[in-house]
């Protein structure tokens, strides 16, 4: 069921971060991080969105690199490939 704000609510924000969408634990995680590195909690989602993109942006180049070969119907019945040689 999707719900729907109604026209007066503004979403909570941290440095422009929406948190509306984050449970209490993520925010305590969230926090214990900031505690532990010194970091604003901001500065904290930042970096895991750097991170996080970095990471799709180098999955996505690697799809590009990876070379997909055709596979013919009669190499794949061959006895050779069944058989090892």
């Amino acid at each position: 069921m999707k719900t729907c704000q109604p026209g007066n609510v503004t979403p909570f924000t941290l440095d422009g971060w929406p948190l509306d969408s984050l449970d209490q634990e993520t925010i305590v995680e969230l926090r214990k991080l900031s505690d532990q590195t010194g970091r604003t909690l901001g500065e904290i989602m930042r970096k895991l969105a750097n991170e996080y993109m970095t990471k799709v942006q180098a999955e996505t180049e690697l799809k590009k690199k990876i070379i997909w070969l055709p596979i013919n119907a009669h190499v794949r019945s061959s006895p050779a490939v069944h058989n090892g040689i």
